[in-house]
């Protein structure tokens, strides 16, 4: 913080988030900080005293059903504080990244993360990391890494020796039994070692319910970040280059069992956008079947559902890119959804039906080696949702059609 300004100087906008129509209904208010008031100062403590609206929204507006601002026993709050210096990320000229540990968030200087890091007492993972390791595994771990790939081997690792902890502990409990003391034990002798054996026994247990506990607690973090870690890894752009190898392998396995298709991994529209994904039909669908690869666009249920519009309407892009020529002769097809068909409605469930092209480029057309598609068993696709930056479409292929199956 020392490189900060002394002083917050940024708009602050509040938003109700209208979930029936988050563009025109929100509630909206923007003020500019009173560069007097003690509250935009530099901390001297933890936090400073907070400055906002305190008649932001009538409660009895927020709950009324029929104004759309509670859905679900939910509502949405955004927060926006803007600069021209997009300042979070680049501060003093110091690139910066957050850490995306659940319960931290805080932003570090990108080539000194870890160092800066370790002091902070409130990031459940370098609690972790103090607890289980030493300094010199620790940077270890994070030699020449980013600070996402760093708490990705730490959790993978520390995992499995927390688990042979537990299990060694459970394996001792279960196997502590008076039965194993010799025969010649003096009575007194006896009693002061069972009672020794009680007190043991009673600590092993409480210990035993402590680790459980925590063991819990560590699978939980650890799929929690193991999603964070996924969601790092999503494009938020709009734009999802999609690798497929082993192409032959998978294609025919699309002919031979009921792994007919494959889903790519998640990515959105924008960070608080649409969740999509695509699904190839390396042996076709529908019209396409066994003449064609069939390439389809998912909606997928996301977290952000509730605030955005509905159906989905944005342009959708399908390319198959020509690893010989990429600008001039990969296949580009353009598609608009279809606003009555429930394949872009909101998701009821973990995704929708998909729709696209099951004519999307023909098998034999792939696997022409002059072609210039298939490289080392492996073809990329690409999807693009977005409004601007499409490349023009060079193949027309008819109305968007829906999976077959």
């Amino acid at each position: 913080m020392p490189c900060c300004h002394g002083l917050l100087s940024r708009s602050i906008t509040f938003q109700l988030v209208n979930q029936a129509d988050p563009h025109n209904k929100s509630i909206v208010e923007a003020f500019w900080p009173d560069q007097t008031s003690s509250s935009f100062k530099r901390p001297t403590s933890d936090r400073n005293i907070g400055a906002g609206c305190p008649r932001f929204a009538k409660i009895r507006l927020v709950e009324d059903p029929n104004q759309g601002f509670l859905r679900d026993n939910t509502h949405y709050l955004k927060i926006i504080s803007q600069t021209s210096d997009n300042h979070e990320r680049v501060c003093g000229n110091e690139e910066r990244i957050q850490c995306k540990v659940f319960g931290c968030g805080k932003w570090l200087p990108k080539n000194r993360a870890l160092k800066v890091h370790k002091a902070d007492a409130w990031c459940p993972m370098i609690l972790l990391m103090k607890t289980c390791f030493t300094e010199e595994e620790i940077s270890h771990f994070s030699s020449e890494e980013t600070w996402d790939v760093t708490i990705k081997r730490v959790m993978e690792t520390d995992k499995k020796n927390v688990k042979h902890l537990i299990e060694r502990l459970i394996h001792i409990f279960c196997h502590f039994d008076s039965s194993s003391l010799p025969p010649d034990y003096e009575k007194a002798d006896r009693e002061e070692h069972v009672d020794h054996q009680v007190l043991l026994s009673d600590f092993l247990d409480r210990e035993l319910q402590v680790l459980r506990l925590l063991q819990i607690e560590l699978c939980q973090m650890v799929q929690e970040s193991k999603r964070r870690i996924q969601d790092l890894e999503c494009s938020y752009s709009g734009v999802f280059l999609w690798k497929i190898d082993n192409y032959s392998q998978r294609k025919r396995e699309a002919a031979t069992t009921n792994k007919k298709s494959i889903y790519s991994p998640p990515f959105f529209t924008s960070q608080y956008g649409y969740k999509l994904c695509g699904r190839v039909f390396l042996m076709g669908d529908g019209v396409g079947k066994g003449t064609h690869i069939s390439l389809f666009l998912t909606i997928m249920r996301g977290p952000y559902d509730a605030v955005l519009s509905w159906p989905f309407k944005e342009k959708i892009t399908f390319q198959l890119v020509n690893q010989v020529d990429p600008i001039n002769r990969s296949i580009i097809v353009s598609l608009r959804p279809d606003p009555t068909s429930s394949s872009f409605k909101r998701p009821t469930s973990e995704r929708n039906i998909g729709a696209g092209c099951p004519l999307f480029v023909k098998i034999l057309q792939v696997e022409d080696s002059n072609q210039g598609f298939l490289k080392d068993g492996t073809l990329y696709l690409k999807i693009i949702s977005q409004t601007s930056d499409v490349p023009q479409t060079n193949r027309a292929r008819g109305d968007i059609l829906p999976v077959s199956s």
